[in-house]
């Protein structure tokens, strides 16, 4: 399975849009991680209105009989960290000392390359 890559977000950092880079890459890791969930597990989401399973949600990288599917442990891990990211993107909006949209951005992007490190190892899905 290849890793979809929303491209706008490296515009939006271009342009200096750091929140909007957060959230379109955000959304790009969640669309992954929701596709291959889909992939392995009989139960599934759709990857345009329920990304929120992805941002680790009790439901993720689990079958209907909600055991944990070993092929998707690490992925679990990862969407975890995701909503991480995604809770200091809330702390940000919310006036928060916790950082700005800039710094986000880096930490965005380094869960962004091990989410697609591990992806590789399930190409031939």
């Amino acid at each position: 399975m290849e890793y979809v890559e929303f491209e706008e977000w490296k515009k939006f950092k271009k342009e200096k849009k750091y929140k909007e880079a957060v959230e379109t890459l955000e959304d790009e890791m969640a669309t992954n991680l929701v596709r291959i969930h889909n992939y392995y597990s009989d139960v599934k989401y759709d990857e345009k209105t329920q990304l929120a399973v992805a941002f680790g949600s009790i439901d993720y990288a689990k079958n209907s009989k909600m055991d944990t599917i070993e092929e998707m442990r690490k992925l679990g891990y990862l969407s975890t960290e995701l909503s991480l990211l995604d809770r200091g993107y809330c702390d940000i909006l919310e006036d928060s000392f916790w950082g700005t949209f800039k710094e986000l951005l880096k930490d965005a992007e380094k869960l962004r390359k091990k989410l697609i490190r591990e992806f590789s190892k399930h190409r031939n899905v």
